[in-house]
């Protein structure tokens, strides 16, 4: 199983959606899933534990499932 994750901000509320499928070549998901979860810290570039990973932390619990992989939309650079 594999998990795509992505979040997205309406004030101090983040939407975290999900949706779980088999394999890479799968036109159709097996299950989605959304959360809302408050957000009381800003953006600061780097720091995606405080502000993105509390949300997706709470949406991987909620499904009660460990996927293989997790996909998470985001900005990052090395």
């Amino acid at each position: 199983m594999k998990l795509a994750v992505d979040t997205h901000y309406v004030d101090d509320i983040a939407v975290v959606a999900g949706i779980l499928f088999k394999d890479w070549q799968d036109d159709n998901y097996i299950e989605k899933y959304v959360c809302h979860v408050s957000v009381n810290t800003l953006y600061e570039p780097g720091k995606f534990y405080t502000r993105e990973l509390p949300g997706i932390q709470t949406l991987i619990h909620k499904i009660n499932i460990r996927p293989e992989i997790n996909i998470i939309d985001g900005y990052g650079h090395y």
